[in-house]
């Protein structure tokens, strides 16, 4: 009788370890089917994504083109020297970014999935190229926390009385306007560096504010501005 139980027992146990092989073997087979629907799931929601992200693009490509265009016309930024014409054609460069900005609501909401590295970079070239708030503050290495140079509201027309230099010399914030008819006697200390293949020469010497505003960061700005903008607008419209 013993020997009977004995026997019924390793069987019971045989006949359960090799229900649990099946079932092992079962529940990898519906793992597998189950990983494939995943994978159709996902294919069909980034095609989907693709083809909205496409009507995106198409929907907003006449703001693109028409930004773009301004641009050109807009023209390459003028020399350092001419410290009038940087002062007017950074307020030029506000007006064309800050209306594509509000067109876009703020910036490119989506793309196709080759053009998002080149979206990316636009719409970081478009925030500092655009509007901000009167609280928001960008870093300058020397003074530190600096007011943005456009502060004005959406839709509001940009002008030389509303585009405002300053802090980044340590002055007071005034309109691109102020520092226009700024007398040429009001002169700041302004260190030049000159970079040679063997070494660099600094001096000091005094320049007009208004000009010293322009070879500090008017000039730089504008420049690597309008060269971000058109490469990437090239990009986007192929």
């Amino acid at each position: 009788m013993y020997q009977e139980n004995k026997e019924f027992t390793v069987y019971t146990i045989r006949r359960k370890n090799n229900w649990n092989v099946k079932n092992s073997k079962w529940n990898r087979k519906q793992g597998t089917k189950s990983r494939y629907a995943t994978f159709v799931q996902k294919c069909k929601e980034e095609k989907e994504l693709e083809e909205k992200a496409q009507i995106y693009l198409e929907s907003i490509l006449p703001i693109l083109q028409d930004t773009q265009a301004k641009l050109v016309e807009l023209g390459n930024p003028p020399s350092y020297k001419h410290t009038k014409e940087n002062i007017l054609y950074c307020v030029q460069l506000f007006s064309i970014a800050s209306e594509c900005q509000d067109k876009l609501d703020s910036e490119l909401k989506t793309v196709p999935y080759a053009m998002k590295d080149v979206a990316k970079a636009f719409n970081n070239d478009l925030f500092y190229s655009g509007r901000h708030s009167i609280d928001e503050y960008r870093n300058d290495r020397v003074y530190g926390k600096v007011p943005y140079w456009n502060t004005t509201d959406k839709g509001e027309a940009i002008t030389i009385d509303n585009i405002y230099f300053g802090p980044e010399l340590g002055l007071t914030r005034k309109p691109a306007s102020y520092w226009l008819k700024l007398s040429k006697k009001k002169r700041v200390y302004l260190e030049e560096q000159t970079t040679y293949a063997k070494g660099m020469i600094s001096k000091t010497t005094t320049a007009w504010i208004t000009d010293a505003l322009v070879k500090v960061g008017i000039h730089h700005f504008i420049r690597a501005a309008y060269e971000a903008l058109t490469t990437e607008l090239d990009a986007l419209l192929g």
